[in-house]
C-alpha cells in the first residue's frame, strides 16, 4: 500500500476517538476480537482489503454505529471509509480523519 503510514495514522485517529468513552467495545469482523490493545485492533483492521468494524456499548450490547473499510492499494487516507452508520456517533469518530 502506498499510503500505509498515513492510512494506519488515520485508523488511529478513529480507533483511539472510540477508545476515549471506557465503555466502548470495539469488534472487527473475522477476528476473534480478544484484545482491545489499539495496536492489535489496527493490524485486525488493516489486515484485510475490506473490513468491518462495529462499536457497542458495553454495558447495554447496544451498537453505536458500523464503519466499512476499504482499502486499495493506492488509496488515500480520505479514502479508506467506503460506509458507515449514518449516526452522531459515527460522525464523530470520522471526524477530521
Amino acid at each position: 500500500m502506498l499510503n500505509e503510514t498515513q492510512v494506519k495514522a488515520a485508523v488511529r485517529k478513529i480507533i483511539r476517538r472510540a477508545k476515549q468513552d471506557r465503555f466502548t467495545l470495539i469488534t472487527v469482523a473475522g477476528s476473534d476480537n480478544e484484545s482491545q490493545l489499539e495496536r492489535n485492533l489496527i493490524s485486525e483492521i488493516m489486515a484485510c482489503d475490506e473490513t468491518t468494524v462495529r462499536f457497542y456499548n458495553n454495558t447495554t450490547g447496544t451498537c453505536l454505529g458500523v464503519i466499512l473499510f476499504v482499502f486499495e492499494y493506492e488509496g488515500c487516507p480520505d479514502e479508506i471509509v467506503a460506509d458507515c452508520t449514518d449516526n452522531a456517533y459515527t460522525h464523530a469518530l470520522l471526524k477530521d480523519s
